[in-house]
């Protein structure tokens, strides 16, 4: 009997997504644009890279602009002309698309309550606080010291995301001592949150994120568990570390929030501070280390770029060129954001009349890997960045325009920090484990999440 309103239950679900997807289709594909299906073949097997490049291939060839099907998800218009880009997000009213409204709004990226605690690290940054710079050093080579007894086969991509909550969480708190709990509730509702950015009924019908699914269910409860683990330690920072205190450095952002306002605020700032950017910066760390540890030439070069300018603070990291060049071209590799957007009037692209109410997305990828600005683009050639690149070469690794990432600047300086701690007294390598068994858990409209990701950390 269950079983059977089960099969109806399914049936009758399948059947009302296949008219959603043909409505959208029909109201997106009616302009004319030129369509393309994902191959069915690459998405079973979880080919994502080979995905990413057979829609650049195609966006190319149809002048940066084309609708994307696939019957894993709704059409959508996706670009990778800059111009095109341009339009869309300086030039005509749209709204961001947050995983279609499966989080809650908390508070906006750019409101002023958010900002000033974002302009708290990063005065801390640019007046080479001593004490943070020793918190976060000490960190960074605690970490590496744990990397060299590592048993072999370890996975360097876990190790570094789950190190990486607690950056993140001594910033916001002032505090470098983190325990599991803490660090697994961070976790599963980061990972929950993908999991329903990756839902195709959420993405058709964004009321289904009401519905008591599974999935659903366990992202509302990863919330609630974290957001109740916040409370308790927010209470504990207003009893003993405001303004500093034994266990709390002074260039805590929380310092920056009214005792006044309410404890909700106060755990919605904590949960966008600990959440923005925090997946695709640690995704760029691990294949910067990736491909030094692969290139045992241009890790000696930054070795000796570092000991040269005696790079040890916020501002020196900040100056060393070949350093820069390996963070940005990362970051063109490895795209660490998305763009989505749903269209507030129509618009005409390419001669493409665009209806109101569309879906617009494009990954970075899609352009950063394109053979039509960049040469031999699926090379690590940190050198293109030696030079001023040329403007005809787009490069958007935190996006453009008013919604463009907040957070970039601060992501840069600790990340260089990272490693320039790394490099001063480690060396990278490759494990002997096969390479080849690297995955990349990812979709359309996320970062190449590196999972397997197999290095060694040994003492210079």
């Amino acid at each position: 009997m269950f079983i059977g309103v089960l099969l109806i239950f399914s049936a009758i679900s399948a059947a009302i997504l296949a008219v959603r997807w043909y409505q959208l289709d029909q109201r997106l594909t009616s302009c004319g644009i030129p369509t393309m299906w994902l191959n069915p073949k690459h998405i079973i097997t979880g080919d994502f890279p080979a995905i990413l490049d057979s829609v650049t291939a195609f966006l190319d060839k149809n002048n940066g602009i084309g609708a994307l099907r696939s019957p894993a998800g709704k059409p959508f218009v996706i670009v990778n002309s800059p111009e095109l880009l341009r339009k869309v997000l300086t030039g005509v009213p749209q709204k961001k698309m947050h995983a279609n409204g499966v989080q809650n709004p908390l508070v906006g990226a750019f409101s002023p309550k958010l900002l000033k605690l974002e302009r708290k690290v990063s005065s801390a940054i640019d007046s080479t606080s001593i004490l943070l710079l020793k918190t976060l050093t000490d960190l960074f080579d605690n970490f590496c010291e744990r990397e060299t007894r590592a048993p072999p086969g370890s996975d360097s991509a876990a190790s570094l995301r789950s190190f990486w909550w607690q950056v993140r969480l001594c910033l916001l708190f002032g505090k470098n001592t983190w325990n599991k709990t803490t660090i697994s509730h961070c976790e599963n509702r980061f990972y929950a949150e993908v999991g329903q950015f990756a839902s195709l009924l959420i993405n058709m019908f964004p009321a289904a994120k009401y519905l008591p699914l599974p999935s659903t269910i366990w992202y509302r409860y990863s919330v609630y568990k974290l957001r109740e683990h916040l409370r308790e330690e927010i209470i504990q920072f207003e009893a003993n570390g405001r303004d500093g205190g034994k266990k709390y450095g002074p260039w805590a952002m929380l310092n920056e929030i009214d005792n006044k306002e309410t404890m909700d605020l106060k755990i919605d700032l904590c949960m966008k501070m600990l959440f923005v950017g925090i997946g695709p910066l640690t995704d760029i760390i691990c294949w910067m280390l990736y491909h030094i540890a692969g290139d045992q030439k241009l890790q000696g070069r930054l070795v000796e770029e570092i000991k040269t300018k005696n790079s040890k603070d916020f501002r020196s990291v900040s100056t060393l060129p070949l350093m820069d060049a390996t963070y940005k071209e990362t970051l063109r590799m490895y795209s660490p954001v998305h763009v989505g957007r749903v269209t507030q009037v129509e618009q005409v692209l390419n001669s493409y009349k665009i209806p109101k109410g569309c879906d617009f997305m494009t990954n970075m990828h899609f352009i950063h890997r394109s053979p039509k600005y960049f040469k031999d683009p699926g090379d690590f050639d940190p050198s293109r960045f030696l030079k001023h690149l040329d403007s005809s070469k787009p490069f958007f690794p935190f996006s453009i325009g008013a919604r463009s990432c907040p957070g970039s600047q601060i992501s840069a300086c600790v990340a260089k920090l990272f490693l320039s701690r790394l490099l001063s007294s480690y060396r990278l390598e490759l494990d002997p484990k096969p390479q080849s068994a690297i995955k990349t858990g990812f979709n359309l409209v996320m970062p190449i999440r590196p999972q397997n990701l197999f290095l060694k950390i040994r003492h210079r």
